[in-house]
């Protein structure tokens, strides 16, 4: 990432599916950091290290209340997270971080980003996201009237900064586990039938796939 960005937004994924099945078979009772899929971790590392390099001025994590008003949302569950990973700059990640609160879809994720940027009156932003999500998200976010500068997958971000401070080792087993993760086998044929609804001008906005979680009862992860 050469260049500096008013703010960089970074994308979540939902909750692990495992924990969507607990709160379903009422085994568990409430939702926390250890039940974010390992993709809206990743993200927000990526996100939070762009913030930290000085190459965005403000981090905008997206993500509401997917598994309902009684449960944290997502990106307040990822900011904690950040916190906890990084807890010498705990004060400036939060001072400088946004949250959306209330979206539930990449569409929802695309609306709630804009409202931020022109309440704060940014102008130069970027989007990071897991590469199989970033195309479609990127289009999306076009498609919904969001000028967005670049798109940065949140692997690349985590090996970049991971070469620039020395621990390239740590961020990379974290990248394999991802990548031979059952959670990354599930996701892929969704993202296929998803882009392909974006990207043929079928669901250009993402409206369609939105309306189609909404009926779910329970949400396995962002569309």
């Amino acid at each position: 990432m050469s260049k500096r960005y008013d703010a960089i937004i970074a994308l979540s994924r939902n909750w692990k599916a495992e924990s969507h099945r607990a709160l379903r078979e009422g085994r568990k009772e409430s939702l926390g950091i250890d039940d974010l899929h390992p993709e809206s971790k990743m993200v927000a590392i990526a996100g939070a290290y762009a913030l930290m390099d000085g190459k965005a001025d403000k981090l905008i994590i997206c993500g509401g209340r997917t598994a309902g008003m009684k449960h944290p949302s997502e990106s307040y569950m990822m900011l904690q997270y950040l916190e906890g990973l990084f807890p010498e700059v705990a004060e400036e990640l939060e001072r400088n971080t946004h949250l959306d609160l209330n979206s539930r879809d990449t569409r929802e994720n695309a609306l709630e980003a804009k409202r931020i940027i022109e309440e704060e009156k940014m102008e130069r932003v970027a989007l990071t996201a897991v590469g199989t999500q970033l195309p479609r998200a990127l289009r999306i976010f076009r498609n919904n009237g969001i000028i967005v500068s670049e798109g940065y997958t949140a692997e690349g971000l985590l090996r970049k900064y991971g070469e620039q401070t020395g621990e390239e080792g740590k961020w990379m087993r974290i990248l394999r586990n991802y990548w031979s993760s059952p959670e990354l086998r599930t996701r892929i044929p969704q993202e296929v039938i998803t882009a392909t609804l974006v990207f043929s001008g079928i669901d250009p906005k993402g409206e369609l796939t939105g309306r189609i979680t909404s009926m779910m009862p329970t949400r396995r992860g962002h569309i």
